[in-house]
């Protein structure tokens, strides 16, 4: 697992985060991207690598160390799924608001539970305006 930012001199995006939660089968872990207010514009996940096993990536509005994965009281704001062997892109032309924290996920199952990670790396590309 591993996050990256890129600061963007765009008018329509400030950041770029780039996340590859965790994967090998295992438990997943949650990736914080921000710890404080963040408006996200745009989400791209690539799941080229699962040929077919469908991707969830999960977005908190909660720090890392306060989200419980699969537990119903720390549920995920949005749910973005992305079918095995394919990109999909989410466009959020207004904002989509966190006013505590950003933290993600990419786990097998969606919903508010699921905690397994996926078999193969998913590449989530993040835009904060």
């Amino acid at each position: 697992m591993s996050v990256q930012t890129t600061t963007l001199l765009n008018p329509s995006a400030s950041k770029l985060y780039t996340v590859t939660p965790t994967s090998g089968g295992g438990t997943a872990a949650e990736d914080q991207l921000s710890a404080s207010s963040t408006s996200i514009v745009q989400v791209h996940i690539v799941n080229t690598a699962n040929a077919s096993a469908t991707a969830y990536v999960k977005i908190w509005n909660l720090t890392a160390a306060n989200v419980t994965m699969g537990n119903a009281n720390s549920p995920p704001v949005l749910i973005l799924p992305c079918p095995g062997g394919k990109t999909m892109t989410y466009a959020f032309p207004q904002g989509t608001t966190l006013a505590t924290a950003c933290s993600i996920s990419a786990v097998t199952t969606g919903g508010t539970g699921g905690t397994a990670s996926m078999t193969n790396a998913v590449t989530v590309y993040v835009l904060e305006a």
